[in-house]
C-alpha cells in the first residue's frame, strides 16, 4: 500500500497587525486543509507596528483553538520555507482585481 500524500498548506504574511481577514482566511484553509502552517515573515524592507516576536504571538493567540494550525516564523522566500517544511499549499488571501493581478504573477514567479 502507498503512503497517503498528507496535504500540508501555509498561509504566510507579515501579519503586522494579524486582522480578522487573517483570521477568517485562516479558519477556513483550516477547514480545507489537515494541516495549516502559518508563517509569520519578517520583512525588513517595511516599517512595521509590531516587532517579529509580538507578531508572532499575536498569531498564536488567534488560532489557539485550532488543533491542526501552527504558527512559525520565516525570513527569506516563501517558496524556501515551503520546501524546507513540504509545504504543498500556499493559501492567498484575495481582496480585489489588484490583488489577484499580484498574486498571478507570483505564482508564475514561484512556479
Amino acid at each position: 500500500m502507498k503512503d497517503k500524500l498528507i496535504v500540508r498548506a501555509a498561509y504566510t504574511g507579515t501579519f503586522d497587525p494579524i486582522t480578522n481577514g487573517h483570521a477568517d482566511v485562516i479558519r477556513r484553509a483550516a477547514q480545507m486543509f489537515p494541516e495549516l502552517l502559518v508563517a509569520v515573515a519578517n520583512n525588513t524592507s517595511k516599517k512595521s507596528i509590531f516587532n517579529p516576536e509580538e507578531r508572532l504571538q499575536l498569531a498564536e493567540q488567534v488560532v489557539g483553538d485550532l488543533d491542526n494550525v501552527s504558527v512559525m516564523s520565516t525570513k527569506g522566500l516563501i517558496v524556501d520555507f515551503a520546501r524546507e517544511n513540504n509545504v504543498t499549499v500556499l493559501v492567498r488571501g484575495v481582496r480585489g482585481v489588484g490583488d489577484y493581478e499580484y498574486e498571478k504573477q507570483m505564482a508564475v514567479m514561484n512556479r
